[in-house]
């Protein structure tokens, strides 16, 4: 009898101390893990939410079409705002306004488009995207007959599509700078008593955007 109330208390004493080594063991791990866990850099992604954006941008407009017959390339200014609706999509809101000269004419290229911008994967900081949409167009041609004649083309409001590619660095929580290649295509802008207005242009721009 005695023998088995010795062999119960060795046993038991020998039960606790695997448990106990056991408990130690997972607590330690866990605490390892959360340390591990916590030292890993975190995707700027996961932390930085923004629903908004609103940027400004500058470079090169190049007229394509006949409207390269209405003026020399030059720089334009565009000013953009977004709204984050998903991690891969984004509406965009676009005013563009540039002026372009030659010897003989001026045309003026004042618009406001809108459209859908794709995200297509996130890298790091960097994420490449496309977009497209469609807009309002009023191109104006002056013609320098002399220096005191100067006629011009009917001011009118076209419709007209646009498409982009282009990428966004994320620099910190709250500016990114965009780097854009934007394509726009009035649509003609009929004329009464002279050529109507056609042609089509090409913004290769870079600019700064606040997130909010």
């Amino acid at each position: 009898m005695n023998k088995i109330i010795l062999f119960t208390i060795v046993l038991l004493c020998l039960q606790s101390h695997i448990l106990a080594a056991s408990s130690i063991n997972q607590l330690t791990s866990q605490k390892t893990s959360n340390k591990v866990f916590s030292s890993l850099p975190k995707s700027s992604f996961s932390t930085i939410k923004w629903t908004h954006s609103a940027g400004i941008a500058l470079g090169q407009t190049s007229l394509l079409g006949d409207m390269n017959n209405n003026g020399n390339n030059g720089l334009g200014f565009d000013a953009f705002y977004g709204y984050n609706a998903s991690l891969l999509f984004n509406l965009y809101v676009n005013f563009h306004y540039s002026t372009h000269s030659n010897q003989q004419k001026t045309i003026k290229l004042p618009s406001l488009t809108m459209g859908i911008k794709k995200n297509m994967y996130h890298f790091d900081s960097i994420t490449p995207f496309l977009m497209g949409g469609v807009g309002f167009y009023r191109p104006q041609v002056y013609n320098n007959i002399s220096s005191d004649v100067i006629t011009k083309s009917d001011a009118k409001t076209v419709f007209g599509i646009n498409i982009g590619t282009g990428l966004d660095l994320q620099l910190n929580n709250q500016y990114s700078l965009n780097m854009l290649i934007h394509y726009h295509k009035p649509f003609n802008s009929k004329q009464e008593n002279r050529p109507d207005v056609t042609g089509a242009y090409l913004n290769t721009i870079m600019g700064l955007s606040y997130l909010f």
